[in-house]
């Protein structure tokens, strides 16, 4: 099942999914198995006068706005991505709410607004009119197994958990 970003944690919750793969932060009621850690970028419009600078920090593309999600995405989620608040304490201003990986892109590549990804953004989603820059004070992204914590010991979520220690033990 393909799940957009309002998706990940409500399809858990209905038992749509037995297990997710996800970008914490999660709410309580879900279980995490860590799978590995990377940094984020700022994806901003390649002309941009910031997208030609090797690295940049949080100060800089304080006055560009940044995408919002609709109101199905858990605010939890989205605030850490969006870095709101940032750290010392001001507020994001938030630009056109997108509701995937491809609307995201296009605000994104016309200057509408800016985001915050993982580093695999480059590879995964390369795009002429994006940039995708380093930020020196952004704080790491994690990926991860997720499962709903009552559903812990099914079967099917055990077998699952077992077979992901033992891959990242060897990993």
């Amino acid at each position: 099942m393909n799940l957009g970003f309002r998706d990940h944690m409500t399809a858990l919750a209905q038992q749509q999914v037995d297990i997710a793969f996800v970008r914490p932060p999660v709410t309580d009621d879900i279980e995490l198995h860590h799978l590995a850690t990377e940094p984020r970028v700022a994806c901003l419009a390649a002309d941009h006068p910031l997208a030609s600078l090797p690295q940049l920090n949080l100060a800089q593309l304080s006055d560009i706005p940044v995408v919002d999600m609709p109101d199905q995405v858990p605010r939890l989620w989205w605030d850490f991505w969006a870095v709101d608040p940032r750290p010392d304490g001001s507020r994001v201003r938030y630009g056109p709410v997108v509701t995937d990986m491809e609307s995201l892109l296009h605000t994104v590549a016309t200057g509408e607004a800016k985001c915050f990804l993982p580093a695999a953004a480059r590879e995964y989603f390369p795009r002429p009119g994006i940039s995708y820059i380093k930020v020196a004070d952004l704080t790491p992204s994690t990926s991860a197994l997720a499962w709903l914590r009552l559903r812990r010991s099914e079967s099917t979520i055990r077998a699952v958990r077992h077979a992901a220690r033992e891959v990242t033990m060897r990993g």
